[in-house]
């Protein structure tokens, strides 16, 4: 038998209806959230969290997220370039969500 397991909604309680998330969602503080220093402590705490996962049988998963988070805090400390405002959605970017798992 095989289950979909929701890696956003297991390990970060990001339920299907707020899927894809964006970077603020990510990483847990509100939207347009400007305080460097809180972006920077939850994206430490989220990747201090996904890294419990990083020796059991979802290694690669984890990877994907630690990847994801490091663009979020990335993206949301980083002046835009083109004076534009700092994206805040993960465009493109593949859902890891829904992957399956043996049961």
């Amino acid at each position: 038998m095989t289950e979909t397991f929701d890696f956003y909604d297991k390990w970060l309680g990001i339920p299907p209806e707020e899927q894809p998330a964006d970077y603020y969602r990510l990483l847990g503080i509100k939207k347009f959230e400007s305080d460097l220093d809180v972006i920077i402590n939850a994206a430490d705490k989220q990747m201090g969290h996904i890294k419990t996962f990083q020796n059991g049988p979802y290694y690669a998963e984890s990877q994907e997220f630690l990847n994801e988070i490091s663009a979020a805090r990335t993206n949301l400390t980083s002046a835009p370039r083109d004076g534009g405002p700092v994206l805040s959605k993960r465009e493109n970017k593949p859902n890891i969500s829904a992957r399956q798992k043996a049961g």
